[in-house]
């Protein structure tokens, strides 16, 4: 029995850690499988529960009993149920990982490598399908099956690449997620063969035209080479030069690297160029009221405000507890209703939907999970800077969109932070 368990758990959780890239579908059966045989050979075993060291996997768990809280005041059960279902990666893959945590452990540049890849071929095939005119992209989306279909007057340059596999929020957040493992995998495991893979990633990430993502990106790639440029370059550097002068060249490197290399992207790639345009061009015409003129139903940066303006007037009138995790999709309805705009309901927001759901004592348990694993990572560790970087990512793209409203965010957020935790208890 034990040698079935060291067979299938590795087994499945590559098919997992590929299948994320391509198919919601596979990696939720993927998931199932690996939580219903790692629950049955640990009762089996009758091993005893030890949290120990390796509780900081279980931090996302805190984020769902938020939402379990949320339950027990909410009027509408059969809706709380399905956000229960939506996002219950929360607590299934943090248990995943824990009951599995040694051999994570051990094989943990094995499956971000998988993962990688796996980004990476995604990434190359949506590059590449973008090739074709917007004709035969429609056309041939309309033909194959389990991909996202295409519609023919999309403007991609304007609002960004298509994306196959999935919507484009969800894949530009995967190929960010991508981009920091790669690195990590780059500078800390020296694996040099995957400068391939980081360069598909960066590409894709520029050309698919996620915001969030992108400006996300940044700042977790700020993060990891700001903590590079202190603990590995400035040491190095000040001994030859000099302290100030150290300072001053890191600096200046730093600001080039957060500000100078975005604006030559901006001014050199058309698609970065016209993706940005296009939002200054809308928040132009929601300034000087002409938006009414266009297809403003279309308008991201409009539906972005409108969104954030509604969630923030909700979590007002439910301050402490929110409305409830069932009665949150009715509320924030409602206030679309009568905001004056002809706008479908979108949540723009991770921090304000946790706060309108289920307020500031949910929103406290959310930054707590954050923290207590943050504070978990230690800065001689291996993935010390990985996981500040990651979190840095994920702190910022949940500014603009409620990412674990998605299922594939939702799986990715714990599943890395568990890996990361798992790293850093065997090298910590």
């Amino acid at each position: 029995m034990e040698k079935i368990r060291h067979h299938y758990f590795p087994l499945l959780f590559g098919i997992l850690v590929v299948a994320l890239p391509f198919s919601k579908a596979i990696a939720s059966i993927t998931e199932v499988l690996l939580l219903l045989l790692s629950l049955y050979f640990h009762i089996t075993k009758f091993n005893k529960v030890e949290i120990g060291r390796a509780r900081s996997i279980l931090s996302p768990i805190l984020i769902y009993a938020a939402l379990l809280i949320g339950m027990l005041y909410t009027s509408d059960w059969a809706t709380g149920l399905k956000v229960l279902n939506i996002q219950h990666s929360l607590l299934t893959i943090p248990v995943i990982v824990w009951l599995n945590r040694e051999n994570v452990a051990r094989n943990y540049a094995r499956y971000l490598g998988l993962f990688v890849w796996s980004a990476a071929i995604s990434g190359a095939v949506t590059v590449v399908l973008n090739m074709l005119n917007n004709q035969q992209l429609a056309n041939l989306t309309a033909k194959i099956p389990f991909i996202e279909p295409f519609a023919s007057e999309t403007d991609r340059l304007a609002f960004g690449y298509y994306c196959p596999f999935h919507n484009k929020i969800q894949f530009a957040n995967l190929l960010s997620v991508a981009s920091i493992i790669a690195i990590f995998l780059l500078a800390e495991v020296k694996k040099r063969l995957f400068w391939i893979p980081l360069g598909i990633l960066l590409l894709s990430a520029i050309l698919t035209g996620g915001r969030g993502a992108q400006i996300g990106l940044l700042v977790g790639l700020g993060i990891w080479t700001l903590q590079k440029l202190i603990t590995k370059v400035f040491p190095s550097l000040k001994g030859r030069i000099g302290a100030w002068q150290a300072r001053i060249v890191l600096i200046g490197a730093f600001l080039f690297m957060g500000l100078g290399l975005p604006y030559l992207a901006y001014k050199t790639v058309p698609n970065v160029n016209k993706r940005y345009g296009q939002l200054m061009w809308e928040i132009g015409t929601i300034r000087d009221g002409t938006y009414k003129q266009y297809n403003y139903q279309e308008f991201t940066s409009l539906r972005r405000i409108v969104s954030l303006n509604n969630m923030w007037t909700l979590a007002k009138q439910h301050p402490l507890l929110g409305t409830g995790t069932g009665d949150y999709p009715a509320a924030i309805k409602q206030i679309y209703e009568l905001d004056g705009f002809d706008l479908p309901v979108n949540n723009h927001s991770q921090y304000l939907y946790c706060w309108g759901a289920v307020g500031l004592v949910g929103l406290g348990l959310f930054f707590f999970a954050v923290v207590y694993w943050l504070q978990s990572l230690r800065p001689k560790q291996l993935a010390y800077g990985f996981g500040l970087a990651l979190m840095g990512f994920y702190l910022v793209s949940m500014l603009p969109d409620a990412i674990l409203l998605r299922q594939l965010d939702n799986m990715c957020f714990p599943l890395f932070m568990g890996i990361i935790a798992c790293i850093n208890q065997r090298n910590g």
